[in-house]
C-alpha cells in the first residue's frame, strides 16, 4: 500500500518528504506509484506468509508429478501459475502455457479460459501490459461463450488492472465495473468487494476523492463483517492518504492510527513500520516533534525486528532532518549516515538522494563547504541517473547555494538554471493536478445536486398521484351520503391548508438553498481572487528571479572582460538591481489584497500594535493560502527563515506552539 497522493499538504515541487519521506506499503512489484497502488487489494485480501505459500507450491508440484494428463492436471497447472504471480512472472506464464496446451488438446474450454487469464496476469506482473491485455481479453471471450461469470469477472479484473498500469483510469474503472456486476450476479461478495476497492483506487488516482472515499466505505463494510484485518489496514491507509492530500491532518492522523491498530492485529510488522513513519510525518507537519520522533524510532525498531532493514532508511532520514532543525548535529550526523548506508546497501535511489541532501545540509551548517559540495553532487548524480526530478530540484537548489557561498559563479549559475527549470516544470504540473482535483470535486457535487433534484421530483410526482387517488376515493363517498359530502369538504379543506403550509415551507426551503448557493458563489469568487493574488506574487518572483539570473551572468562576464567594458557592465548590473520591483509589487499586491479583505491590516495592527510591516506581509501571504516554499520564493528567504518568521509572529499574536497560525489568519475577519 502506498500514499495515494504522495504529497501530503501542498508544498513546492521540491519540498523534501513529499514522496520519499512518506512510506510505501508494498514497494518492489512495479516501478512508479500507480503501478503499486492498483495491486493493493489484489495482493492484500487473503495474503499468506511466504512459508505457507511455498508449502502450497511444493504440495501442488508433488500432486502434478503423480497426475495423468487430464482436466485435474489442467487445474493443478492453473493453480501453480496463480501461486507464482507474486514470485516469478515468467514461471506463471510457463505454467499457464502448459495448462493452455493441455486444455486445448482436451477441448477443455473452462481450463483454456483460466489458463489464458493466468498468462495475462503473468505478463502484467512482468510489465508487458499490451500482451497481458491480449490474453485477458481472449480469456473473457471464451468465458462468455461458455457462460462462466466467475472467470469473466476475473478476466475483466485483469483488464482493469492493465488499463490502470497504462494510466487509462476511465477504461480501468469500466472494466472493474463489469467485473463487479458479474460477481454480484453470482453472489461472490469477496470478489465484488475487491472490484469496489479497485474502482475506488481509480477515482483516487484521478483526484476524485469524494467518490474514492465513498467506495472505500462500501468495501469497509464487507471487510469488517469478514474481520479481514489486513485488508482493513490497507483501506484505512488509503483513506488516510486521501485526507492527507486534502490537508485534513486530523482525519489523516486518525485513519493512520486505525491502520496501525489493524497492522498490529494482523501481525504485519513491516506494514506497521510504514504506518508509524506516516504518522510521524503528519505529526511533524502538526509541529508535534517529540511525538514524531517516538514514531520514527518505533518504525525503525519494527522494521528491524521484521527483517526489513531496507525500510529503516526513511525514518532515519526523517530523524536526521529533525535533529538538523534542532541543531543537534551529532545526532543528525548519526542518523543521516545510517540512512545513507542503508539506502546504498538496499540500492534505494530515492532514499540515497534524500540522505545525500541531508548530509550536504549538515556539512553546510558546519561550514565544511567542500564536503557539502561532494555530498550534494553525489546525490544529484544518483537522482539524475534515475530521472528523479523532485530530488534533482532540491539538490540543484542546494548546490546553487553552496557555489554562491564558495564564490564559484559559473557553477552557481549552472545549478540555479537547472533548479529554476525543474521548479517551473513541477510547479506547473502540481498546480494542474490540484486544479483537476478541485474540478473533479466540483463536478461530483453538481452531479449529486442533480440526483437529489431528480429524486425530489419523483417524490413530488408520487405524492401527487397519492393526492389524486385520495380525491377519487372521497368523491365516491360524496355521492353516497350528504354527511359524507360535508366530511369530505371539511377534510379537503384541511388537506388544502396542509398543502399550502407544505408549499410555503418548500418555498422557504428553496429560498434558503438560493441563499446558500449565493454564499457558495461568493466564497468561490473570494477563492479565485486569492488565487489571483498568489499568482501575481509568484509572477513578480519569477520576474525578479530572471533579473537575478541576468545580474549573476553580468557579474560573471565582468570578471572575464577587459577594463574597457567593465564600467559599462557595472552600470548594466546597477540598472538590473534597480529594476527589482519588490516595493512596487508589494504596493500593487496590497491594493488588490485590501479589495478582497478590507480592514484586515488595520484590524491586525489595532489589535497587535507590535506587528511590523514584514509581519503584516507574512500574515497576508498566509491569508491567501501560500505555503512556506511559496512565501520563501516571493520574499527571497529560505524555508527555514520563513518558519522562524512564522514562529515569531505566533509569539507576537500570543498564540500557543500547538495553535495553527494558518487557521487563525484564515478565520480572521
Amino acid at each position: 500500500m502506498i500514499l495515494a497522493s504522495n504529497k501530503g499538504i501542498y508544498q513546492s515541487p521540491f519540498t523534501k518528504g513529499t514522496q520519499d519521506k512518506h512510506a510505501n506499503r508494498g514497494d518492489g512489484l512495479f516501478s512508479g506509484l500507480s503501478r503499486l497502488l492498483f495491486l493493493l487489494f489484489f495482493m492484500s485480501t487473503g495474503t499468506h506468509s511466504s512459508v505457507a505459500q511455498n508449502q502450497k507450491i511444493d504440495s501442488l508440484r508433488s500432486l502434478l508429478s503423480s497426475q495423468a494428463p487430464d482436466t485435474s492436471m489442467v487445474n493443478t497447472l492453473i493453480s501453480l501459475a496463480f501461486e507464482f504471480r507474486f514470485i516469478n512472472s515468467d514461471t506463471t506464464i510457463e505454467y499457464g502455457n502448459k495448462g493452455l496446451k493441455l486444455s486445448d488438446s482436451l477441448k477443455f474450454e473452462k481450463g483454456k479460459a483460466q489458463a489464458l487469464r493466468n498468462i495475462g496476469v503473468g505478463y502484467m506482473y512482468g510489465d508487458h501490459i499490451d500482451s497481458a491485455l491480449h490474453f485477458a481479453r481472449q480469456a473473457e471471450h471464451i468465458a462468455k461463450s461458455i457462460g462462466n461469470k466467475q472467470i469473466r469477472g476475473d478476466a475483466f479484473n485483469t483488464i482493469g488492472n492493465c488499463f490502470h498500469l497504462k494510466g487509462n483510469y476511465d477504461s480501468s474503472r469500466i472494466a472493474h465495473q463489469k467485473s463487479l456486476e458479474l460477481f454480484k450476479e453470482i453472489n461472490n461478495s469477496a470478489s465484488a468487494t475487491t472490484a469496489i476497492s479497485s474502482i475506488a483506487i481509480t477515482y483516487s488516482e484521478q483526484g476524485k476523492h469524494s467518490r474514492a472515499l465513498e467506495n472505500y466505505q462500501k468495501a469497509l463494510l464487507f471487510y469488517e463483517k469478514e474481520n479481514n484485518q489486513n485488508a482493513m489496514a490497507n483501506l484505512y491507509n488509503n483513506m488516510a492518504n486521501i485526507y492527507l492530500e486534502r490537508d485534513e491532518l486530523d482525519k489523516a492522523l486518525s485513519y493512520y492510527l486505525k491502520t496501525s491498530v489493524y497492522d498490529s492485529l494482523s501481525g504485519n510488522k513491516s506494514g506497521r513500520a510504514h504506518t508509524l513513519l506516516n504518522i510521524g510525518n503528519v505529526l511533524v507537519t502538526m509541529d508535534s516533534i517529540e511525538a514524531a520522533k517516538r514514531n520514527y524510532w518505533s518504525a525503525i525498531s519494527l522494521a528491524l525486528t521484521s527483517g526489513s532493514k531496507c525500510l529503516t532508511s526513511l525514518p532515519m532520514t526523517q530523524l536526521g532532518d529533525l535533529y538538523l532543525e534542532l541543531k543537534r548535529f551529532d545526532s543528525a550526523h548519526y542518523y543521516i549516515s545510517r540512512a545513507l548506508s542503508t539506502a546504498k546497501e538496499c540500492d534505494n535511489d530515492r532514499s540515497m538522494a534524500s540522505a545525500y541532501l541531508d548530509m550536504g545540509e549538515y556539512y553546510k551548517m558546519q561550514d565544511h563547504l567542500s564536503k557539502a559540495e561532494e555530498q550534494l553532487l553525489a546525490g544529484f548524480n544518483v537522482a539524475r541517473s534515475r530521472d528523479l526530478k523532485p530530488n534533482m530540484g532540491e539538490l540543484s537548489g542546494a548546490l546553487h547555494e553552496i557555489y554562491e557561498l564558495k564564490g564559484d559563479h559559473r557553477n552557481a549559475y549552472h545549478y540555479l538554471k537547472i533548479h529554476s527549470e525543474l521548479e517551473k516544470e513541477l510547479f506547473n504540473k502540481e498546480n494542474t493536478q490540484k486544479i483537476t482535483r478541485l474540478e473533479a470535486e466540483y463536478e461530483f457535487e453538481k452531479e449529486k445536486d442533480v440526483m437529489e433534484a431528480e429524486q425530489a421530483k419523483k417524490d413530488l410526482e408520487y405524492q401527487q398521484e397519492i393526492d389524486k387517488q385520495e380525491w377519487i376515493k372521497y368523491s365516491v363517498i360524496v355521492v353516497a351520503s350528504f354527511l359524507a359530502v360535508i366530511a369530505f369538504i371539511s377534510f379537503r379543506s384541511y388537506r388544502r391548508k396542509q398543502a399550502d403550509n407544505t408549499l410555503l415551507e418548500e418555498k422557504n426551503e428553496h429560498l434558503r438553498k438560493l441563499r446558500a448557493r449565493e454564499r457558495q458563489l461568493s466564497e468561490e469568487a473570494l477563492s479565485a481572487k486569492e488565487r489571483e493574488l498568489a499568482t501575481m506574487a509568484m509572477s513578480t518572483h519569477e520576474k525578479n528571479s530572471l533579473l537575478q539570473e541576468l545580474e549573476h551572468k553580468v557579474s560573471f562576464l565582468e570578471t572575464r572582460l577587459d577594463d574597457s567594458v567593465k564600467q559599462e557592465l557595472k552600470d548594466m548590473r546597477r540598472t538590473i538591481s534597480d529594476s527589482y520591483s519588490l516595493n512596487k509589487s508589494w504596493d500593487s499586491f496590497l491594493h488588490k489584497f485590501e479589495d478582497v479583505h478590507p480592514r484586515f491590516f488595520d484590524k491586525m495592527k489595532e489589535e497587535n500594535p507590535s506587528l511590523t510591516i514584514n509581519d503584516l506581509k507574512l500574515s497576508a501571504y498566509l491569508k491567501i493560502g501560500m505555503n512556506n516554499k511559496e512565501i520563501a520564493n516571493v520574499t527571497h528567504l529560505t524555508v527555514g527563515s520563513v518558519k522562524s518568521s512564522i514562529n515569531r509572529l505566533k509569539k507576537k499574536l500570543n498564540m500557543k506552539a500547538e495553535d495553527s497560525i494558518r487557521d487563525f489568519v484564515l478565520e480572521y475577519a
